[in-house]
């Protein structure tokens, strides 16, 4: 029981924590509250901390009494949006829709990052997830590669301030109710494709009897559909957000078309005139 405790302490250590580490930057950074990264202020630090410490330590304490896979994901996933609900203060249901779905995006692109290598690495090492996980160091090991691609992801985006896309993704959708939902649908279908493909391909080493190349390209297409599904998710918010901007810009013209009307008439001194364009100024309003 010992060893198999501090087996758990130290995959806390060097394979959960950076695997949290992750995924609360990224939800923070879909928010865009860069701010709660400040980790030389000590209040901001220490939620960072507590927010990593929950679902890491809860994810090992269930492996610890033998549950694996996708059954971990389904208390990791509802335990790491409460964390963040709660040790952020999510306190309005745009926070709270604002914290599910930066949640679920973020868990939708660290299993694609996983699910993108692992499978490979896996039968080229001829060994399974059981074995791998009961061995910290290989666990460790074999996740670098994973764990610097999420460190370049991060950076990037702290860098950007997350204006890649110039867009606010996450409030965009959580300004729509229909787009909030479909948002959510889609993220889940995501997560559930990938989890289901983790499953055979990962766990039950379906393609271990394949050559390389045709475990890429059943690899490949397992990402099709959530990758398509990402794009659309994109695409609606996209347009949503220019279709705003648009009206915004439509709005404003007509504002300085009415206020040069007014101007043109108090200055000829037709007050009528001014006077009814004043009124149009209030239905654009």
């Amino acid at each position: 029981m010992k060893d198999g405790l501090m087996h758990m302490l130290w995959n806390v250590i060097f394979v959960s924590i950076p695997e949290e580490t992750f995924l609360v930057c990224f939800i923070l950074v879909l928010q865009k509250k860069f701010d709660y990264l400040n980790f030389s202020n000590k209040i901001m630090f220490s939620k960072f901390a507590v927010a990593i410490l929950i679902p890491a330590i809860l994810s090992n304490i269930l492996k610890y009494f033998g549950i694996e896979g996708n059954n971990v994901l389904l208390f990791f996933i509802p335990t790491l949006i409460i964390s963040m609900l709660i040790i952020y203060k999510a306190n309005t249901i745009r926070k709270l829709l604002d914290s599910v779905v930066s949640t679920l995006i973020a868990v939708f692109v660290w299993m694609t990052i996983e699910f993108m290598y692992m499978p490979i690495v896996i039968n080229l090492i001829s060994a399974t997830v059981v074995e791998i996980n009961s061995s910290v160091f290989l666990n460790f090991l074999l996740t670098i590669p994973e764990r610097l691609l999420e460190i370049l992801i991060i950076a990037y985006f702290l860098k950007r301030k997350f204006n890649a896309f110039k867009i606010d993704i996450i409030r965009t959708i959580s300004k729509s109710r229909a787009m909030t939902i479909f948002s959510l649908i889609l993220l889940s279908i995501n997560i559930f494709i990938i989890g289901l493909g983790g499953k055979f391909i990962i766990f039950d080493r379906c393609l271990v009897s394949l050559d390389i190349g045709k475990q890429l390209f059943f690899i490949i297409e397992t990402l099709i559909i959530p990758i398509f599904n990402m794009v659309i998710i994109y695409v609606i918010v996209y347009n949503m957000k220019y279709k705003e901007i648009a009206e915004k810009v439509v709005k404003r013209d007509n504002i300085n078309t009415v206020i040069a009307i007014v101007d043109s008439s108090l200055n000829e001194g037709k007050y009528k005139e001014a006077s009814a364009a004043l009124e149009d100024i209030k239905t654009i309003i």
